[in-house]
């Protein structure tokens, strides 16, 4: 279809008598691009899909990797956290019998006191 070959289809059939095999050739013309554009398409689509597929196994990779981390962290954090309230009840359990001890003591040396000043 090569009359008035320039511009776009609608200016290039403008004004122009078009011939049974020039309107059979834009036809196949118009079905190869067709065909192709749809190939091309489906191509594109096949490409995205492989490579979203990529994508979601590399970020669930990584998820994997950050929840692995962070749980032992976690961990490590709980066992510190755990061995500083162990540590810090016992402390305080020692304190509080230091404290049991020495009000037994004041009052021991109190009824002591008290016995000797009445004898």
């Amino acid at each position: 279809f090569h009359c008035c070959n320039h511009g776009s289809w609608s200016e290039r059939t403008s004004g122009c008598a078009i011939s049974h095999t020039e309107f059979r050739h834009a036809v196949e013309y118009l079905e190869e691009n067709l065909d192709s554009a749809t190939k091309r398409m489906y191509d594109v689509q096949q490409d995205y899909e492989a490579k979203l597929k990529a994508q979601e196994a590399s970020f669930r990779k990584i998820i994997a990797n950050e929840r692995t981390q962070f749980e032992g962290l976690y961990g490590r954090m709980k066992e510190q956290c755990d061995a500083e309230l162990r540590q810090s009840r016992a402390e305080t359990a020692s304190a509080k019998q230091d404290a049991q001890d020495v009000i037994s003591m004041v009052h021991r040396d109190s009824h002591h006191n008290v016995c000797a000043v009445k004898a």
